[in-house]
């Protein structure tokens, strides 16, 4: 049995470390009592969640992005979406106080 170069193995190691990062890990999130996964259609975001803090249409890889903040102890969730479809869940940036002007 030939040896295995350590060198061989720790960069395997880097390696299945970066693609496993690059994974988003969040691919859901709770609103209220109702959780939220991919593939909902927008409407029944909507119903549950209510309207987002932030949306961006296209200018971020061609589809519609959703932005929820949470408020200062939860970090924002940013919702992908392609056509009607939720595709991706991400968690964004810890999120802010809305001004009073704003609610």
């Amino acid at each position: 049995m030939k040896k295995v170069s350590y060198a061989l193995v720790l960069a395997m190691v880097l390696i299945s470390i970066l693609v496993l990062t690059a994974v988003p890990i969040s691919a859901q999130f709770r609103c209220g009592t109702r959780l939220i996964q991919v593939g909902e259609t927008k409407s029944k975001i909507l119903s549950s969640c209510g309207a987002p803090t932030l949306k961006d249409y296209g200018s971020r890889g061609g589809g519609e992005v959703w932005t929820y903040n949470l408020g200062p102890t939860r970090r924002m969730r940013i919702l992908r979406f392609t056509g009607d479809k939720l595709t991706a869940v991400e968690n964004g940036d810890y999120g802010f106080n809305t001004p009073p002007h704003q609610r």
